[in-house]
């Protein structure tokens, strides 16, 4: 049992050393099942259903893209609030990982500020603007919210090919030795 502690912590709060991928892999499977518990229990604390309520009819279009707005920014408060509370175990994963390709782990720092910075830009309301088409005020995304999603996008598919599917560094490299030979 001490050893299973011992390995739990090192794992998730500890950012030196190496791991490989199936270590990763069964790491970030823990953290999505805190991830989807969290995402439960807040929505329940906070009532943040993420749905419009059912009971009030929307009376026009521009109801429509308040009630997205107002559904988005709670959401992405949400999503914040898990992100903040699992970016350290994450980050310890994902440097780890990161050290076994002889890599620092700082395109991890830059992934989990985008993706902060992503919930924030949604919270402060400068994901959505309503241009008025015609007498119809019609939700559509910023420029701001596209490129930031588009950087978000970038960066969590090259994590995902270099951190997930690429072997890493044979033999001992700056960071430690290789975790396959422990």
């Amino acid at each position: 049992m001490e050893s299973f502690l011992g390995n739990f912590m090192t794992r998730f709060f500890g950012h030196s050393g190496r791991i490989g991928r199936k270590t990763m892999w069964l790491g970030l499977l823990a953290l999505l099942g805190l991830a989807i518990l969290l995402e439960i229990i807040l929505s329940m604390i906070f009532g943040f259903g993420g749905m419009p309520s059912q009971s009030m009819p929307l009376t026009s279009i521009s109801e429509a893209g308040e009630t997205l707005s107002m559904t988005h920014s709670s959401s992405d408060w949400r999503q914040l609030i898990v992100l903040l509370i699992l970016a350290y175990p994450l980050s310890a994963l994902w440097f780890k990982r990161s050290h076994d390709l002889n890599k620092s782990g700082l395109l991890v720092v830059v992934y989990l500020g985008v993706a902060a910075l992503s919930y924030v830009v949604g919270i402060l309301g400068l994901s959505f603007v309503a241009p008025q088409v015609g007498m119809m005020d019609m939700p559509d995304r910023t420029w701001l919210s596209l490129i930031i999603q588009g950087i978000y996008v970038i960066f969590a598919l090259y994590l995902l090919v270099t951190l997930g599917f690429i072997s890493g560094t044979k033999g001992s490299n700056l960071y430690g030795v290789n975790p396959s030979e422990n």
